[in-house]
């Protein structure tokens, strides 16, 4: 409804019909980078809901466990639910951390620094679990980062490097194809209302607030990126400011034909 309620089925200027069709051209871009991008955010909140299943799952065990050897069945317990959901990748082998923990002779007793190294191990686990979950996934990363040598932690920078780029691009596509419809919106009608002016205003000013959602990576804090990226919101989002776009015009087109 967005592009079809914006075409007008009288002739009009040639010039004007030019550039309605030449704008065609980045609007298909924008579309398809738009819906790269949201599938690319599918993968990743699948990763995300499993790697904090995996982290709640992994903390408590830590903090309820009374021996080394509880806190090991747990572990065990929770890295075979979350290897069952998968089978593109083997699972991880994870007896040198058990064989470390064990070693550990953790009780009620052990002291502050003892805990604190088993947190750490636990804590490399994880991060090497993150990564096997995104690689199931099929989220790819640049070749370096395949090698034997890299660490489950620099897997996972890499990992997040990769949607960094595409929360970049994602939401300049969605912002740019709404804005690009409006633009669309402008030289498609000959003569246009005021209700159908403010449409195009609306959905102008909707779009270039989704582009610049994009300008979060250029902050010097980047707790508020980290967050939003990490919350159920991001697709969200985009979906809800392209029901505004379409919503709210039709409202305003609906009042202006009842006032005049």
């Amino acid at each position: 409804m967005l592009y079809y309620d914006q075409i007008d089925h009288d002739r009009f200027g040639t010039i004007r019909q030019q550039i309605w069709a030449v704008l065609h051209f980045p609007l298909h871009i924008g579309i398809l980078l738009t819906t790269e991008g949201s599938s690319e955010f599918m993968l990743w909140r699948l990763g995300v809901e499993l790697s904090n299943w995996a982290t709640e799952k992994a903390v408590h065990s830590v903090e309820n466990v009374e021996t080394g050897k509880q806190l090991i069945d747990a572990l065990k317990d929770t890295f075979t639910a979350v290897a069952q959901r998968f089978t593109k990748i083997p699972p991880l082998d994870y007896s040198s951390q058990y064989n470390e923990l064990q070693a550990l002779n953790i009780t009620n007793a052990s002291n502050n620094h003892t805990l604190e190294e088993a947190v750490g191990i636990v804590s490399e686990m994880l991060t090497d679990t993150y990564a096997w979950v995104f690689a199931n996934l099929g989220v790819e990363v640049p070749a370096n980062s395949q090698a034997e040598a890299v660490t489950g932690d620099d897997q996972l920078s890499e990992i997040v490097g990769v949607f960094n780029t595409v929360f970049l691009y994602f939401f300049i596509a969605a912002g740019g194809t709404l804005i690009l419809l409006s633009v669309m919106y402008y030289f498609g009608k000959t003569h246009k209302n005021r209700g159908e002016l403010a449409s195009i205003a609306f959905r102008f000013i909707v779009g270039l607030g989704l582009a610049l959602l994009a300008t979060m990576q250029a902050t010097p804090d980047s707790n508020a990126l980290y967050a939003f990226i990490q919350s159920p919101w991001i697709l969200p989002t985009v979906m809800l400011s392209y029901g505004l776009g379409e919503f709210v015009p039709v409202c305003s087109n609906f009042l202006c034909s009842q006032l005049i």
